[in-house]
């Protein structure tokens, strides 16, 4: 894989807490997680989530876009700690 430009989102969004553009090759972070509140796991894992989209492209079934994808599903949650980290941000999100 090539190695993409990271930095952080221009805004605050709760919304979209990353996204990676193939087209530009991109990989932004929200800048809501740039905080001392946010565990680095959690910044690790939204850059382990959106290398991801550059391991395994959007896939279309039945002419629909499947983003994330049952192989996605399934390497995402191969990262450590997981669990905790859906928890967190679950938790945590709002409170930022």
């Amino acid at each position: 894989m090539k190695k993409p430009i990271l930095g952080w989102s221009l805004r605050k969004s709760y919304r979209r807490l990353g996204f990676y553009s193939k087209e530009k090759n991109l990989l932004v972070i929200s800048r809501i997680l740039d905080s001392k509140k946010v565990p680095p796991e959690v910044v690790k894992f939204l850059l382990y989530h959106e290398m991801l989209h550059m391991a395994i492209p959007v896939q279309k079934v039945n002419g629909r876009r499947q983003i994330h994808p049952p192989v996605f599903k399934q390497r995402e949650k191969q990262f450590p700690n997981y669990q905790s980290i859906q928890k967190w941000l679950k938790k945590n999100l709002v409170k930022l």
